[in-house]
């Protein structure tokens, strides 16, 4: 089976374990980070660049940005509350 066919390296990990992923919240705070797990608390991210839209700019061009350059980390860990998340999506997804 090859990883095309579905065959996942860590079944007991969350599928966008490992993944960059945007997590855009209720306010102005966008965080973008390495998945890492998901528990009671909330979703654990590593290395993890925030950015405060009212403070740092429009988030399109700080998601732009990352895409182009990579993640400028900020955080080694962070954990987003569920309650925080209103979206949460693959970096690399247009």
């Amino acid at each position: 089976m090859t990883m095309s066919e579905g065959m996942v390296l860590h079944p007991e990990r969350h599928a966008l374990h490992g993944i960059t992923v945007i997590i855009d919240t209720p306010g102005s705070v966008t965080y973008i980070g390495r998945f890492d797990v998901e528990d009671e608390r909330g979703m654990h991210l590593i290395n993890v660049a925030i950015h405060d839209a009212e403070s740092d700019g429009p988030t399109e061009d700080f998601i732009a940005q990352s895409r182009r350059f990579g993640v400028r980390v900020t955080r080694k860990h962070l954990v987003v509350p569920h309650e925080d998340v209103k979206t949460i999506q693959r970096l690399g997804a247009a």
